[in-house]
């Protein structure tokens, strides 16, 4: 029973899309692995690793106690 490495060349994406796939790819494995637990080793489901590369426009966050002037750019900048 190997692991494998499912690669994906995402190229440019929007954060958020990216996000949402790791998010999808995340619970999918914790699925696999809840079935895996409760079943037989002959009904084993394949486990893959992800690795994903991608790249996505600038994002630009503030945090808990950041605050809009504590920003370099004003709002036309953005």
């Amino acid at each position: 029973m190997g692991k494998e490495i499912a690669f994906m060349d995402l190229g440019v994406i929007p954060y958020s899309k990216a996000w949402d796939l790791q998010s999808k790819l995340f619970n999918e494995v914790i699925d696999r692995k809840l079935a895996n637990r409760n079943s037989s080793t002959e009904d084993f489901k394949e486990q893959f690793h992800y690795l994903l590369f991608c790249e996505h426009p600038h994002v630009y966050t503030l945090g808990r106690n950041g605050k809009e002037e504590h920003l370099l750019l004003n709002e036309d900048s953005l």
